[in-house]
This record gives structure tokens, sequence and C-alpha cells, in this order.
């Protein structure tokens, strides 16, 4: 049985850069800012000049911790083979490796026969969407459903102030 945990970008970032911003929000943004950054300049080549020739490469960017998709892949490799890890051993096992443990376990949601997350990617449709999870057919289990209520609150008061 294939099992993955997800956890929040402040939990699972591994970035010192990123994380050194302190609140959810700002490594939230600062995340996304990186990833928009490795899209735009994936598509721009620059030339570079060596000797009589012209080379042309990708330019590098984004989060470092993402730059090397070949550990990424060692990341899911790992997943796999350890079972179920919680928070902390995705953050160290991402630390191990040198990879991003928060997009390397979102990754996994596809082929995950269990997939434990927090209430508010359950709750929120645009957070399922995004994770690919599809709740018809399937089986929740909610641990701790004494928060349930206060985060369903929560999750309607952002709606309202939307």
């Amino acid at each position: 049985m294939t099992v993955v945990s997800l956890g929040s970008r402040k939990n699972l970032c591994i970035n010192k850069d990123v994380l050194s911003l302190g609140n959810s929000t700002r490594i939230n943004m600062r995340c996304l800012e990186l990833q928009k950054k490795k899209k735009n300049e994936a598509t721009k080549v620059k030339n570079i000049r060596v000797g009589a020739h012209a080379r042309r490469t990708k330019a590098s960017s984004g989060c470092p911790m993402l730059r090397k998709h070949k550990l990424q892949h060692e990341f899911r490799n790992e997943l796999s083979e350890q079972g179920p890890l919680d928070i902390e051993d995705l953050a160290n096992l991402g630390k191990t490796l040198g990879t991003c443990p928060y997009y390397g376990s979102r990754s996994m949601v596809v082929r995950a026969d269990l997939v434990v997350l927090p209430y508010q990617s359950l709750l929120s449709k645009s957070s399922r969407e995004a994770l690919g999870l599809n709740l018809k057919s399937n089986i929740v289990i909610i641990d701790e459903a004494h928060n349930l209520a206060d985060s369903l609150i929560s999750i309607w008061r952002m709606c309202i102030a939307m």
C-alpha cells in the first residue's frame, strides 16, 4: 500500500532563504514566485559566447531545491520504499537528498492508495482539484474530528470574505 502525507510549505520547505521569511503567507508567496519565475525563464534561452562559438543554454532559476529532477525521482522512490512517513520525516528525507519534500510528496498523490492531509486541503474544493483528489467512491476518515467544526467555520469565513 502506498501512503503519502501532505503538509504545508511552512512545514515541508527546506529552502533556508524561503523559510527565513517566517510566516506561512510569505513562505507560500515566495515559493509560488520561484515556481513562476522558473516557468517563465525556462522558455527563455540566452546566448553564451565561448571563444569563437556561440552556445545556447537555458537560464537557471526557480527554487534550487527543485532544479534536479533526478533528485525528485529519488525522493519518490525513497518514499515508496520507506512506507508511511510523517511530516518531519518527509522534511528530513528532503534535506538528506537536497530536494523539495513539499512538491515531492504532492507528486505521489496520483499513485497513493492512502493520502493523509490537513482538513483545509480536504475540505477546500480548489485544493482537492489542485492535488488531483477525487472524493467520489473513496473513504474519508477524519482523525481528531473535535477540531473539524473550527476548520469548517474558518473555511466558511474565508469564502464569505472573498
